[in-house]
């Protein structure tokens, strides 16, 4: 079988997420990232003049894996969990990936596991040249998401988000409570790092406030399996009790989570641009440029939450996957130096091409 993998977007850069997957005349786009800048266009839907798609597959609900949807023929068959289909746009049909399992999607085999990056967020693995597995993002540290080791695959296009970086989890715990005041707001994508970072904080006896949407998220999660979870999450879910959000309370003593990540819309966004909320605003993720000049500017702080596996993480599931061939995603080439020396003829660096 002839299988050719086109990264359209995502390789040698931060960038949305969008790789054209080409097995004997079938063409399954994976995922269908939009812009990770407010008011960027995405350029990565042109490479598709002429091409027929047979279905799109999302992994999970963030904008820069599933905001480039609504530029895309609404006709093409769209698959993607329940969780994520909440995201999906208004009158979008869409059919149903398991969360964990194996279906048949334009006669290709797709296995399906748990990401442990967001809530509802899957891996994709398909049956074709000795297995080719996607990770769209992962992660293996996550204190509320559980990860699901993938089937063994020669060819691997994996999360580097984090290129060389390899600091733990708890580190980065230690790091952003040292930060943490009575009264701060903290930019969360909800279906992401949201919750555990409120069970961490509420913990530690701080008073937390969720959004409406963060609000939303914890009732979905609750209606969930505990088996979907890290061991003990569920339980310690169902003990939080979050104080009422009153987002015109400026003065409020305590620590708001709150979307969106890049703090430029949603409660977030508002709290920020408020000229009289004076909490300390601590951002945790991605830094687009909104939230850059904030940290530049003394409005805002930074440190790392770990959402993205750490460079050990992704050596061992290379190991596990016993992958020939290796594809650093969304991070620049600079970024990759301990990826290159380990990994070395196996690493590509250029688009993808399999036979």
């Amino acid at each position: 079988m002839s299988v050719v993998i086109r990264c359209l977007s995502g390789l040698g850069d931060k960038a949305p997420a969008a790789i054209l997957l080409q097995a004997d005349g079938v063409n399954l786009l994976l995922d269908a990232g939009g812009a990770l800048q407010a008011g960027e266009t995405i350029h990565w839907p042109e490479q598709l003049e002429g091409t027929k798609l047979d279905a799109i597959l999302i992994t999970h609900d963030h904008i820069d894996h599933i905001g480039g949807v609504a530029q895309l023929d609404f006709n093409i068959p769209l698959f993607c969990t329940e969780i994520v289909a909440l995201s999906l746009p208004k009158g979008r049909d869409w059919h149903p990936l398991p969360l964990r399992g194996t279906c048949r999607i334009a006669g290709i085999s797709v296995t399906t596991g748990l990401n442990g990056h967001s809530l509802g967020g899957v891996w994709l693995h398909f049956g074709l040249d000795e297995g080719i597995y996607y990770s769209g993002d992962i992660s293996l540290e996550s204190l509320s998401f559980a990860f699901d080791w993938p089937p063994k695959a020669k060819v691997a296009l994996l999360d580097a988000s984090y290129g060389d970086y390899d600091q733990p989890q708890q580190a980065c715990i230690d790091d952003l409570m040292e930060r943490m005041l009575p009264q701060s707001l903290l930019p969360v994508p909800p279906s992401g790092r949201a919750l555990e970072m409120a069970i961490q904080l509420e913990q530690r006896g701080y008073t937390v406030s969720l959004d409406p949407v963060c609000v939303k998220f914890l009732e979905q999660v609750k209606s969930l399996s505990p088996r979907y979870f890290q061991e003990g999450f569920h339980a310690a879910l169902s003990q939080f009790s979050p104080r009422p959000w009153m987002e015109s309370d400026l003065d409020a003593l305590c620590v708001r989570l709150a979307a969106d990540p890049d703090g430029c819309s949603g409660a977030a966004g508002r709290l920020i641009a408020h000229p009289h909320y004076q909490g300390r605003v601590i951002y945790t993720g991605y830094m687009p440029e909104k939230a850059l000049n904030d940290v530049q500017t003394g409005r805002a702080e930074w440190t790392r939450w770990n959402v993205h596996p750490r460079f050990s993480d992704s050596r061992a599931l290379v190991e596990h996957l016993q992958a020939e061939r290796i594809y650093p995603l969304f991070a620049k080439p600079e970024q990759l130096q301990r990826w290159q020396e380990t990994f070395k003829q196996r690493l590509c660096l250029s688009n993808c091409l399999t036979d």
